[in-house]
């Protein structure tokens, strides 16, 4: 795959109550999204996440989400695209 470390970025992204303000701050703290992903519950509510945040990011996604993540993932694979994260130097 191409594209292997954007997985962590949807998952991430594709958690309730992660928008676009709340991944920034999440990246700020954390450094990028596999931290945040494995970070401990006390470690999220520390880096200001409010209980219902903590819990949908340790609850992590549904098994139809995953799927729909992995149809992107390959959907980009078979276009040939490269995907630059905010992370990424230009």
């Amino acid at each position: 795959m191409r594209n292997p470390s954007i997985r962590p970025w949807l998952v991430l992204r594709a958690i309730e109550g992660v928008g676009d303000a709340t991944l920034l701050k999440l990246l700020e703290i954390f450094g990028n999204p596999d931290a945040v992903l494995r970070a401990s519950e006390d470690d999220l509510v520390h880096g200001g996440c409010l209980q219902p945040l903590v819990r949908a990011i340790r609850r992590g996604l549904t098994s139809e989400a995953n799927r729909r993540i992995d149809q992107e993932l390959r959907a980009l694979e078979q276009l040939g695209a490269n995907v630059i994260s905010y992370l990424d130097e230009r």
